[in-house]
């Protein structure tokens, strides 16, 4: 017994570990969502994670490691706690008290990035390692999240999971975290038990300090090319298996192939799940520096939304001065939320001057059905811009809402450039708020959340 308590005394001190038979207690990393698409929620995820850290003992071997997140641009401030750092439980619980909602984008694999970086490397030898990302799953670079996961997932003795506490979230981003592993999310739902219990029970082993023993389960496989998708990914293995079996039991029959015809699909889901978003984007000389902020709060709605003929379809145009209003793809054109961004990424500016109303007329034609709009959709027009335009837009605005077209305005609060608030408010009357970089999340949750009863 003299020697179990030297040997893991030398654990805890100079960070050796855990043998494969020792009694471990895990290192725990927890990233938290601060953009500002989370609001409100901030302060459950908060609270879930000071729940855990006090069923933690410090004494034993527990270490804490917290990151906090929100755009990529503010990276050098986000709060952070090392998993090196002196800890006990009461200094550990006072730095989350003093957490608070960074704002901004949501770059959730900048995040995990961070942590392999910085994390990984403070991890004790033969300790598990658990990382949980608390969020609400609507990310703008969920393709860099699909690939730094599917890294963090194959190093030995890393347990990745994702929890939401927010209504809406995205199911897709949860798994993206976890590396497409549906045990390892957690949201709130209609089950018996309570997310923070359910939580619990998964982490149990853990928590308590288990003894741990390496089992085959814990032996991981070398990656696997990172899916766009893990949803997809997932049922494209089902569906992979189930064509194999069939193919075994027709290969003795004799196939005969007849011609076929395509017919269009009609549409027969919920009424308002249709909906045709096109997003309206001043590049003008003016708005230079605000380009590549329009672009990211706009990529974060495509990417939290289903794109398709039957669901939801995107549209890109941008403009600047008299005659330079340009399509950059119309509603019809991609199937899929990458290709939408993608290409909605390589747009350049055009710079000059900044004709709104001009703009906004030509806006109205791009949900005509020769350019893929839909009669039964809801529209919705999203304007990206300052308010300093050298024509009226007022008047073109009203066009939009006599054709039944929503209409939101997003501007950058710009302290050396506030946005023209006179004119916004001119666009949108009193049917809808000016968002901002800091509230594109309420106008993305809004979208979403009507959406959410289509799936």
């Amino acid at each position: 017994m003299l020697l179990y308590y030297r040997y893991l005394y030398l654990c805890l001190t100079i960070g050796i570990g855990c043998v494969s038979v020792a009694k471990c207690c895990a290192d725990f990393v927890f990233i938290i969502d601060g953009s500002s698409s989370v609001g409100s929620y901030f302060e459950n995820m908060v609270g879930v994670v000071k729940k855990l850290v006090l069923d933690f003992d410090f004494d034993a071997g527990h270490r804490v490691g917290i990151l906090e997140y929100g755009s990529s641009f503010r990276k050098e401030k986000w709060p952070r706690l090392y998993l090196n750092e002196t800890q006990t439980k009461g200094t550990v619980l006072e730095r989350i008290a003093q957490l608070h909602l960074v704002s901004g984008l949501t770059d959730t694999g900048q995040a995990l990035e961070f942590v392999k970086e910085k994390f990984i490397p403070q991890r004790r030898n033969n300790v598990p390692l658990v990382i949980i990302l608390l969020t609400d799953g609507f990310f703008r670079d969920i393709k860099h999240v699909v690939t730094i996961s599917s890294k963090l997932a194959a190093v030995h003795n890393v347990h990745l999971y994702s929890l939401a506490t927010s209504r809406p979230f995205s199911v897709r981003g949860l798994l993206a975290v976890t590396n497409g592993d549906s045990n390892r999310i957690f949201y709130q739902n209609n089950a018996t038990k309570p997310l923070i219990e359910r939580l619990r029970e998964s982490l149990g082993n853990f928590i308590a300090c288990g003894v741990y023993r390496r089992t085959s389960n814990d032996i991981r496989r070398a990656p696997q090319r990172a899916p766009a998708d893990p949803l997809v990914a997932l049922s494209t293995r089902r569906v992979v298996k189930r064509l194999t079996t069939t193919t075994k039991a027709i290969t003795s029959k004799r196939l005969v192939k007849t011609p076929r015809t395509t017919t269009v699909k009609p549409f027969t889901g919920k009424p308002g799940c249709l909906v045709d978003i096109v997003f309206l984007m001043d590049f003008s000389t003016g708005v230079l520096d605000k380009r590549e902020k329009y672009i990211d709060m706009a990529t974060s709605l495509i990417s939290s939304l289903k794109i398709g003929r039957f669901n939801t379809q995107v549209a890109m145009m941008r403009y600047s001065g008299p005659g330079r209003t340009e399509t950059i793809y119309h509603l019809n054109k991609h199937e899929n939320a990458q290709a939408a961004v993608d290409e909605m990424k390589k747009s350049g500016p055009l710079g000059g001057t900044t004709r709104t109303g001009e703009a906004i007329n030509s806006a109205l034609d791009e949900f005509s059905e020769k350019n893929g709009g839909r009669e039964k959709a809801k529209k919705i027009l999203i304007l990206f811009t300052d308010g300093y335009s050298q024509d009226d837009p007022t008047e073109a605005a009203q066009k939009v809402y006599k054709n039944s077209i929503e209409l939101d305005v997003v501007a950058i609060d710009d302290v050396d450039v506030p946005p023209n608030r006179e004119e916004l408010k001119a666009i949108v009357g009193n049917r809808s708020p000016i968002y901002t970089e800091e509230t594109f999340g309420k106008l993305r949750s809004r979208i979403v959340d009507a959406l959410q009863r289509c799936e």
